[in-house]
């Protein structure tokens, strides 16, 4: 055992030193620390980018040009990139099984928590497919469970369960949302095949991760999932999806690679200070508006509440009973690779993306400052607009640390695509401990 400390020794030095790696490929063929460092220096303190610091990419092996837009013709390499991306979307799309299993947990889920509040209703979303597992699954699952009750209804059930400070005609609704997430988990925890993992009370929306372990055919072990009261991204994300893909199907494609990246490379954690998963999907439609191509491949996108359900409307807001048109942009054009697709994304947000003056918002569509009369909007790092609650800033828990591991991982994704680096080593799970190049 003694011949090990040398090496033990040996490479504390070298990863101190910033020269140690994990991959297998030479070192000097991988942008080194400092490369990373001028380009990270870039950021100023609120995380914003100055292009004008930031040197533009090398000519590559890519389907697009150094300003982020597509060329005329793919290269050889862009090509078998694409080729390994469309190879891989299959394991990563939420497949009939995986929805199935969402729905049967929701409904075991349901069954318990109407012992406590008989008018709860419960909904089990699969955002992807959790057969395969994949880095940081416990951390962001792919399985959402959402309670919906009246929050009236939930202070009315929950009365003796609430402190002195939340009386029976009102109180903080926060709080009485947060005490019906207590006690349901307490619930499924105790009466159901639940296993506590952690929670979130300080996030936008509280929520607790879950190991939930039912009888089914279709899958004998236990799934992670984040279970929620009265939580609205997963409808939101779920209906924005599904309306573009009828009008871009390449859409859902690319906020399914771009979370799965995100997520594999450790930049995915809302508690974390990091971009939750609803926010990169905003992204992703985001760039489809205003930065793939010279034209627009999605319209704005108008989310709009009617009663208990969600909808997408296309275009600019339109006066009360007016018919809204549907807008095909994005129709009809000729077939883009899903990993074009991806490249362009990268290199949209890493070179041409100012956080400090811009604002992500789907329902304008358009480039546009952060509104100075939202408070959500003025102090946060990262500005990006729900559209279903424009007021709403989905961003606003991420922290400048948080932003610059962003863009440190953009630019590590872009250096790796530049020397035609395989789509598993994009892919390959993010160690704090080692080295992120």
């Amino acid at each position: 055992m003694i011949w090990l400390v040398p090496m033990v020794l040996a490479r504390a030095v070298c990863m101190a030193a910033g020269t140690f790696s994990y991959f297998s490929v030479p070192r000097k063929e991988i942008p080194s620390q400092a490369c990373v460092a001028e380009k990270l220096s870039a950021l100023g303190p609120r995380g914003e980018v100055n292009r004008g610091s930031i040197p533009q990419l090398r000519g590559s092996a890519s389907s697009l040009r150094n300003d982020g837009r597509r060329s005329s013709a793919p290269t050889q390499g862009s090509l078998a990139f694409s080729k390994q991306v469309e190879e891989f979307l299959p394991l990563i799309i939420p497949t009939s099984e995986a929805v199935q299993i969402a729905q049967d947990v929701a409904s075991c889920t349901q069954r318990l928590i109407q012992t406590v509040v008989p008018e709860a209703r419960v909904e089990g979303f699969a955002n992807g497919s959790f057969f395969r597992g994949s880095a940081f699954a416990v951390a962001v699952p792919e399985v959402e469970i959402i309670v919906c009750v009246d929050p009236g209804v939930l202070l009315h059930r929950l009365q003796d369960k609430l402190t002195h400070n939340q009386g029976p005609t009102g109180g903080d609704m926060r709080m009485v949302q947060k005490t019906a997430l207590r006690v349901f988990t307490e619930l499924l925890v105790s009466q159901g095949n639940f296993k506590f993992r952690r929670s979130a009370f300080r996030c936008a929306e509280p929520k607790v991760t879950l190991m939930a372990s039912i009888e089914s055919r279709l899958c004998s072990k236990a799934i992670p999932i984040d279970f929620a009261v009265n939580c609205m991204v997963p409808l939101h994300n779920v209906c924005l999806l599904e309306a573009c893909g009828e009008v871009f199907p390449q859409s859902k494609v690319l906020a399914l690679l771009v979370k799965r990246w995100a997520k594999d490379r450790g930049v995915c954690h809302a508690p974390s200070g990091h971009l939750a998963p609803y926010a990169w999907t905003l992204m992703a439609l985001y760039f489809l508006q205003v930065g793939a191509t010279d034209e627009a491949m999605l319209p704005p996108l108008q989310g709009v509440k009617a009663h208990d359900s969600f909808a997408v409307r296309w275009g600019a807001a339109l006066p009360e009973g007016a018919k809204q048109p549907l807008d095909k942009t994005g129709q009809g054009r000729a077939p883009v690779h899903a990993g074009e697709l991806f490249r362009g994304f990268l290199c949209f947000y890493a070179y041409e993306m100012d956080w400090a003056k811009e604002v992500v918002a789907v329902r304008l569509g358009r480039r546009t400052p952060p509104s100075l009369t939202q408070s959500s909007q003025r102090q946060a790092v990262a500005c990006i607009e729900d559209p279903f609650e424009p007021s709403r800033n989905i961003g606003a828990g991420v922290t400048p640390e948080g932003l610059a591991r962003t863009q440190e991982e953009l630019v590590r994704a872009l250096a790796l695509l530049d020397r035609g680096a395989p789509l598993a080593q994009l892919l390959d799970p993010w160690m704090q401990w080692s080295n992120s190049l």
